[in-house]
């Protein structure tokens, strides 16, 4: 057993490690410049300015890429600030100069006034300890509250914007001072929301006139492919998949060129909110040879339909029979500066990382903005999706957002079909009987699960005709996505999905196991944990709510309060929480009755791994069986090594970038305060993780933390006989 672990660890240290820590940077997220869209010339009348004219702190490494010049982009080290996508600033003529130049903050001199500075931000962003010169504010009314009492300086102002403190009230007390905190920060970072107050007992001086906005939002050009990514298919296959905005219909189909073999594809049709037409194109490209570089582009079937830019893929060297099988693996990255997609992007050149695997949790909300939100995210991931596919999942986000936004729902074929490009008669009012006809209602729940029934849904191991669970090989690992959603109560699709889903489960599992010895590990993933430090019997509806995200997923008290708040039991019945059409066991069943349907599955096939997101932490088990029935996820340790595990050994790795962190005390007091008994090893540092499988019986991961792309956690699963587990 140690010898095994001499064998196989010191050398994949080399490979992976080495060329993920040459890289540096002040944050994690990329610096995107988007050649391919346009200043809004309603706001930016001279279009955009020179980047090398402003800041140059707003970039990764606080310089001025060469490429930026006057395109739009999204600076990785303010990408939480400007939330729609890329943007640029406007250029100025010289009346705007001199208005600006006339807009000056108060120096910090007449600062000279007590405040305090409260904020929405909770202890859920920071944890139990929060930034310098902060703490928690226990007043009545501002309980939860981040607060922070100073003197103003410029120096303080500066450290508040610096820790991006928006929706944020400054009280001002005493001698008549006043801060202009509000205007500084919109100024320094033109997202800061603040609202400023004044306690009354002098007057309120006037604010300076504003000057002309400076910056705004770019748009898209007609025809012109944006958000392009791969999704997985099979082995040797991946969907190109790419959304065009357009004035009509796409007439013809699209096309992908790869190495200059030529491809055709299908188009569908979404509206968003307020009626914008995304265009949707996904072409199959098939017989790919691992190892081979591609260079691809890609077009659209419009009338003004442009060809996209040269990208360059390599096709996966874990499609070659004997070959170690690499790929990324984590849950819930957003478009945060602290994400990880510097370090995919890094792992994708290297080789390192041959697919990407999102266990849900998408951008953080893709229904803002009437959907701008997501094609921010999207484009800004558009860097490393060219490079190597990925398998996206559904997560509670994707589903439960709005009333009005059930999202990322079962859009397949046969319920939903593409554009008829052969009716040359194709009106506006026509795309109606092509709108709607899947459940999905964003863009990005269109795009991601169309690519995905086109992909793995069509093409994987046993093809399950939807997007909402499907499996695929890639290289020795059989991958198995589920939906989980509904045992939480934010999926009206209710009991028929749960019943279908588990009948091909059964079915997909079974012919995995017959496949074993050519494709040995079975990995199962969903959102959602099955055993871990706070999942005991979560309040369900709550549990996927937005609420959980900022008070906690195991805050009993919020999510008490949450469910009889008048406006969410409105949403709750919208939404169809508490369905008729679900069993008892599972109306609301939660964690407990996803345990009794699933662990007795991957028992009876032997299901190597089990990973889940949604906690924004990492958390690592010893292999371990359910708890009792009093805490069913409080799983507990069969053995204290991963040598020939008789059960599925657990992880839970959902801190890829979202909004913020999650605790291992919000369950407290409780069975599951801190740790449950199978707890290995864990953290609350974002970051994300790999699988190498490197061979029939043996299979490394490993935890990277994105601050830095270092090492957290790493062990080797030794498995000789794959196969059911018996007791």
């Amino acid at each position: 057993k140690a010898t095994v672990s001499v064998l196989y660890w010191p050398t994949m240290r080399a490979q992976y490690l080495f060329p993920l820590l040459a890289l540096h940077g002040a944050c994690n997220m990329i610096d995107v410049i988007e050649e391919y869209r346009l200043p809004n010339t309603a706001v930016c009348k001279n279009g955009c300015d020179d980047w090398s004219n402003h800041d140059p702190s707003i970039w990764k490494n606080g310089k001025v890429p060469s490429n930026a010049q006057n395109h739009c982009a999204q600076p990785g080290a303010i990408v939480n600030d400007y939330i729609y996508g890329s943007w640029c600033y406007c250029k100025p003529d010289e009346e705007v100069k001199e208005v600006r130049e006339e807009y000056k903050v108060p120096p910090p001199a007449s600062w000279d006034n007590l405040g305090a500075f409260r904020c929405e931000t909770t202890s859920k962003q920071f944890g139990t300890t929060p930034p310098p010169g902060f703490h928690y504010d226990t007043q009545p009314g501002l309980t939860g509250s981040l607060t922070y009492n100073l003197q103003t300086t410029l120096q303080e102002c500066e450290l508040l914007c610096q820790h991006n403190l928006t929706n944020c009230d400054f009280v001002s007390w005493g001698h008549g001072g006043f801060c202009y905190l509000a205007e500084w920060c919109q100024n320094k970072v033109p997202h800061s929301d603040y609202t400023t107050y004044h306690n009354g007992a002098q007057p309120v001086p006037p604010a300076p006139t504003p000057p002309p906005k400076v910056w705004d939002y770019c748009v898209s050009k007609e025809g012109v492919p944006e958000q392009i990514n791969m999704q997985l298919a099979e082995n040797g296959t991946v969907v190109v998949s790419w959304i065009t905005f357009e004035s009509a219909a796409p007439k013809a189909p699209p096309t992908t060129v790869a190495n200059n073999r030529t491809f055709t594809g299908v188009t569908h049709v979404h509206k968003s909110p307020s009626g914008r037409n995304y265009y949707m194109h996904f072409v199959v490209v098939h017989s790919l040879v691992p190892g081979t570089t591609y260079t691809y582009v890609v077009k659209g079937g419009g009338a003004q339909a442009a060809w996209s830019s040269p990208n360059k893929f390599v096709a996966p060297n874990s499609w070659k029979e004997g070959a170690p099988t690499k790929f990324a693996i984590y849950g819930d990255l957003g478009i945060y500066k602290w994400n990880a997609m510097e370090w995919l992007e890094a792992g994708c050149l290297s080789g390192d990382m041959e697919l990407f695997v999102h266990m849900g949790d998408h951008a953080y909300d893709e229904g803002e903005g009437d959907e701008r939100r997501a094609d921010g995210y999207m484009n800004g991931f558009q860097p490393a999706l060219t490079k190597c596919a990925w398998m996206p999942s559904v997560g509670n986000h994707e589903i439960f957002e709005e009333p009005q936004l059930n999202r990322y729902r079962d859009s397949t074929w046969e319920k939903w079909g593409p554009l008829p490009i052969t009716d040359e008669n194709i009106s506006e009012k026509d795309l109606s009987k092509y709108d709607g006809k899947s459940s999905a209602t964003s863009s990005l729940g269109y795009l991601l699960s169309t690519g995905n029934h086109h992909g793995a849904g069509t093409h994987g191991a046993t093809p399950s005709g939807t997007s909402r669970y499907f499996s695929v090989d890639f290289g020795l690992v059989h991958l198995v996505a589920l939906d989980l959603n509904v045992y939480y109560g934010c999926d009206p699709c209710g009991e028929q999905c749960l019943q279908e889903q588990l009948v091909w489960l059964k079915k997909d599992l079974a012919a995995a196991e017959a496949n074993r010895e050519k494709v040995p590990w079975i990995l199962v993933f969903s959102h959602f944990p099955v055993y871990c430090t706070g999942c005991n019997k979560p309040i369900p509806d709550y549990y996927v709510s937005d609420d959980a995200e900022r008070h906690g997923n195991a805050n009993k008290t919020e999510a008490h309060a949450w469910g009889k708040s008048p406006a969410h039991m409105k949403m709750l019945r919208d939404l169809g929480f508490k369905q008729p059409n679900l069993t008892a066991k599972h109306d609301l069943g939660g964690t407990d009755a996803m345990i009794d349907d699933f662990v007795p599955i991957f028992n009876q096939f032997g299901v190597d791994l089990y990973m889940g997101g949604h906690w924004h932490y990492y958390e690592s088990l010893w292999p371990a069986q359910q708890g009792p029935d009093s805490c069913k996820a409080c799983a507990q340790p069969t053995q204290k090594d991963f040598s020939t595990p008789n059960v599925t050994v657990h992880i839970t790795t959902g801190n890829g970038g979202p909004p913020g962190i999650d605790t291992f005390n919000e369950d407290c007091p409780g069975p599951d305060c801190e740790s449950i008994p199978a707890t290995r090893k864990q953290t609350t540092e974002f970051g994300f993780g790999h699988i190498t499988a490197h061979n029939h019986t043996h299979l490394t991961f490993r935890q990277f933390l994105n601050s830095n792309g270092s090492l957290f956690d790493e062990y080797t699963i030794f498995q000789p006989k794959h196969g059911p587990f018996t007791n």
